[in-house]
């Protein structure tokens, strides 16, 4: 599918910023955002894999701790909805986290997988404690969720009738 095309895999909030951008935007133009839908249905190919696995090993520790522990309120624009630091994150680890199960990982051993060469040391503080997910991840896994799978993605309108088309442009690297 080529989800990520001309996105760089390791320029921080800008990379998660337009990846979880391109990924609303494809499963726009595939119908998918009017119903529940899984992340399996944006068909990621392998080129799609490599890139995953390339932002996840160059995702740093400090964008981690910004976006999950200290800044998670914050809030992007994508598309024509926002999310928070948080979601946004949590999206780009819920699709790698299923594109790994998909691939690499064996029936019972999904979080170890993850952790064995995928993220920087950096990162993995932040990410996993006692060989499990912590508690910032699993929320941020858990607001991705509910905010692309279950919520279907209209057009914001505001009071008096003018489609909400502002970016926010002061994201963290």
């Amino acid at each position: 599918m080529s989800l990520f095309n001309g996105i760089s895999s390791n320029d921080g909030g800008h990379t998660i910023h337009q990846a979880i951008t391109s990924i609303v935007q494809v499963a726009q133009e595939q119908g998918l955002t009017s119903r529940k839908w899984s992340l399996v249905e944006l068909r990621a190919d392998n080129d799609d894999f490599e890139w995953l696995c390339d932002w996840a090993k160059s995702l740093s520790g400090s964008i981690v701790q910004c976006w999950l522990e200290e800044e998670p309120w914050r809030r992007i624009h994508v598309s024509n909805r926002e999310c928070s630091y948080a979601t946004a994150l949590g999206t780009l680890l819920l699709l790698f986290t299923v594109e790994v199960a998909r691939r690499r990982a064996t029936e019972g051993h999904l979080w170890i997988t993850l952790q064995q060469d995928c993220f920087s040391g950096s990162s993995l503080r932040f990410l996993y404690a006692s060989g499990q997910p912590t508690r910032a991840h699993k929320d941020a896994l858990e607001a991705a969720a509910r905010w692309l799978l279950f919520a279907p993605f209209t057009r914001m309108v505001s009071r008096k009738g003018r489609t909400n088309t502002s970016y926010s442009t002061s994201i963290r690297r």
